[in-house]
């Protein structure tokens, strides 16, 4: 299989740089390790919502992976899903080969790295018989709920759950959440209101319960380490994520802080033609965000069709027609006119246009001094706003011919 790009994670920045090539006429393969499309949105929050996406108030991570879906599929990106890219190589000139733990190969001009953190699962707090009380069905309407951490997550998820649990207790070892400012007025709006309770600063210390039904959850004071019971129907551990970036640490790319460094004005890492957006990436600067993820992903989508794609692409030649006086392409046009003797004789055998109707080009350089050179430059000229469908930006005559003599044409 050949494409132009190949693009390794299929989180909601991996979609959108999907979407964002395919405006540029670049065709892409998408690999991802998880079974479904969407990366963490979908494999650990699919129903959190997400408030800093443009045009959306709110959307849920579930919602926001299906809009993207939608809309990258009319350039219809290949999907390569439950498959985990083992070596990226390019053995074979200047375009990769990109092997996944299955066989599959696909050949690409470029690889963009939208992994977010890597191969993950989430941190599970070291409580003794956990595992019995995970993957439970989940019903909050009117229940009681503990909360544990002191992220986003965690504060977003209590402000949406606050609207339909019975009671919800915030377990944190510190006073201060590490949240938005407006999460954090939101967080002590419902405390003042009683629907939430932030027990501070306690950490989970244990799990009560029988048949894997949870009934109280035992948390511990930091300072004094006085034991709390705290009766409780579901356990919502938010801790992060272990980020293991498996293979990638064999792809020749420097790294920092378990992250890909890369150019922050193009994206590029440090191995020509494989660039890293979103989370996995990391420069001066760098903002976390779903936001920040799409715009990298539109300055290494562009810096590849400007540099790899569009410098590929053969140079474009003007058509015109021989009745007008002779006919040739246009580098040919300038050559011969250029050269022109006084007497401006013509070609015997005019060679052959290039170019289609419906063809563009980004500048034409006419140059000629005297004779029947000048007239086919006016000629010429005057002949281009008569091909059908001609795209012209920029047309340049250096001549000294002298047009004032109508009897020239």
């Amino acid at each position: 299989m050949e494409t132009d790009i190949v693009i390794i994670g299929a989180g909601p920045v991996g979609i959108f740089t999907a979407f964002q090539a395919g405006m540029l006429d670049m065709r892409c393969h998408i690999i991802d390790v998880l079974d479904q499309a969407g990366g963490q949105c979908t494999a650990l929050y699919p129903e959190k919502p997400i408030y800093d996406i443009p045009g959306y108030p709110v959307i849920t991570a579930q919602k926001l992976i299906e809009r993207l879906m939608e809309q990258a599929s009319p350039f219809e990106p290949v999907y390569h899903l439950s498959q985990k890219v083992e070596k990226i190589s390019n053995n074979e000139g200047e375009n990769f080969t990109i092997i996944t733990n299955i066989g599959t190969e696909v050949k690409c001009k470029a690889v963009i790295i939208a992994a977010g953190n890597g191969m993950f699962e989430p941190n599970r707090p070291p409580l003794s018989g956990i595992l019995e009380y995970e993957n439970k069905s989940v019903f909050y309407s009117d229940k009681t709920i503990v909360i544990a951490g002191g992220g986003d997550s965690a504060a977003d998820w209590t402000v949406e759950l606050s609207k339909v649990a019975k009671k919800i207790y915030v377990i944190h070892r510190r006073k201060e959440f590490r949240c938005t400012p407006e999460t954090r007025n939101k967080l002590e709006s419902l405390e003042n209101d009683g629907k939430i309770e932030l027990v501070v600063p306690y950490q989970l210390h244990e799990l009560a319960g029988d048949n894997g039904q949870l009934s109280a959850v035992i948390v511990k004071n930091i300072a004094s380490k006085e034991e709390k019971e705290i009766s409780a129907d579901f356990l919502l551990p938010f801790f992060g994520l272990s980020m293991n970036l498996g293979p990638i640490n064999n792809w020749g790319i420097q790294l920092e802080h378990s992250r890909i460094v890369v150019d922050p004005t193009t994206l590029k890492t440090s191995r020509d033609r494989i660039y890293a957006i979103g989370d996995i990436a990391i420069y001066s600067g760098k903002l976390k965000l779903i936001l920040s993820g799409f715009a990298e992903s539109a300055m290494a989508c562009y810096d590849i069709y400007k540099l790899y794609l569009l410098a590929d692409a053969p140079t474009p030649q003007l058509k015109f027609h021989s009745h007008l006086l002779f006919e040739c392409d246009v580098l040919q046009c300038a050559e011969y006119n250029s050269s022109g003797s006084s007497s401006g004789s013509l070609p015997d055998d005019p060679p052959k246009p290039k170019l289609a109707v419906g063809d563009s080009v980004s500048e034409v350089n006419f140059s000629a001094s005297s004779g029947d050179a000048c007239l086919g430059i006016l000629v010429l000229s005057a002949g281009i706003g008569e091909v059908p469908g001609l795209v012209l930006p920029s047309l340049s005559i250096d001549t000294s011919c002298d047009f004032s003599d109508s009897e020239a044409i």
